[in-house]
């Protein structure tokens, strides 16, 4: 099976893709090809432009093509010339700056072009290529596009963006519960701990103070286990300095802060699946559901809400049903001694990510 994957660079985006395809590659013969892009001004104007009319978004779409590429080639030529000995099975992607680009790649990938010295511009939308009944190139969604639905052949949503879904048919889609992570089904290291920091987000609010005195509190909590602490692109500097300069200053040999920026930073991976207590800030879902997809507890910082939403209610069913722990620091918010740690009651390992690739496993088989 040849896949195509059309990244977009955020990092969020692309581990859930990573472990729907390694979890695959586990029952299938697998060739990735990335189609690594930089989102430009025009596609997500086409995207914005799809989300609002359909044919609108079709047409802005074929004129950029065509006018982009100059006067010898239109976008169909150059990415045949680049794909089609491939023999692509598979257009995959996650986040909206992907989307566009799959069915672009699917809609080329899927034609028979006409060798023609120079394209008339009158005949550009139409007459130099014709469908090619010999292929069957299928393009799969990864969290949930906001325009074209039904052009993508399998969407793989979240249980929480069910209901912008109900117009697709049930053998299109398939729900997942938070995020995709790769499942890591080994006994936990007593001795080592991990904290996983996002940062500013519209669901949360992220005050550095309060984190901070947080990470302060579990550390001195548990002292003979090594912490490894995980930042994040949002994750403010002010944190970031306010943590290295405790680490320094009070000569901390237990705890290492992992920036993301450096390039001889721990592996997150292998520290997460290895980790015995995982706190985790509740604004990164990627994250906390990375956490509960391995051994060890699961506690989040304590943080406020901005508004209710899918988002926010997610991570309230997660405490509420105790999935997870989390840091209590309602007493006296802010003096260390008075913070408590509620202990994730409900231990269940989980494994999204093999559901998913099943029930894709099964669809791939159907057609």
């Amino acid at each position: 099976m040849n896949v195509l994957w059309v990244k977009d660079k955020k990092i969020g985006h692309e581990k859930q893709v990573k472990a729907l395809l390694d979890e695959l590659s586990k029952s299938n013969e697998i060739n990735i090809f990335e189609d690594e892009i930089s989102i430009t001004f025009e596609e997500k104007l086409i995207g914005h432009l799809y989300t609002f009319n359909n044919k609108l978004g079709r047409l802005f779409n074929a004129l950029n093509n065509f006018l982009g590429s100059g006067s010898e080639e239109s976008f169909s030529w150059f990415i045949q010339r680049l794909y089609k000995d491939k023999n692509i099975d598979i257009i995959i992607g996650a986040g909206h700056g992907t989307y566009a680009r799959i069915l672009q790649l699917k809609e080329a990938l899927s034609l028979k072009l006409i060798p023609t010295s120079k394209i008339a511009a009158k005949d550009f939308m139409s007459s130099h290529y014709e469908k090619d009944k010999n292929t069957n190139i299928k393009a799969i969604a990864v969290l949930t596009p906001s325009f074209r639905l039904k052009d993508f052949d399998l969407i793989c949503a979240p249980n929480h963006d069910s209901h912008r879904l109900k117009a697709i048919d049930s053998n299109n889609k398939i729900f997942y519960e938070g995020s995709l992570a790769k499942v890591y089904d080994q006994l936990p290291n007593e001795d080592i701990g991990f904290i996983g920091l996002g940062g500013k987000s519209k669901h949360f609010r992220f005050e550095v103070l309060n984190i901070f005195k947080q990470i302060q509190y579990v550390t001195s909590l548990f002292p003979s286990k090594t912490w490894y602490i995980f930042n994040s692109r949002r994750t403010p500097k002010e944190l970031n300095k306010l943590i290295i300069d405790y680490i320094e200053i009070n000569k901390i040999t237990n705890v290492s802060f992992e920036n993301y920026n450096d390039t001889n930073i721990c592996s997150y991976e292998e520290i997460i699946s290895q980790s015995s207590i995982k706190v985790v800030t509740q604004d990164s879902v990627n994250m906390v559901y990375e956490s509960l997809s391995s051994r060890g507890e699961t506690i989040l910082f304590n943080m406020d809400y901005k508004k209710m939403n899918k988002i926010v209610e997610l991570v309230h069913n997660l405490l509420n049903t105790k999935k997870v722990g989390y840091i209590d620091d309602s007493v006296l918010a802010g003096d260390l001694k008075a913070m408590n740690i509620v202990k994730q009651h409900n231990k269940t390992l989980y494994a999204e990510v093999e559901k998913v690739a099943y029930k894709v496993n099964k669809y791939i088989k159907q057609i």
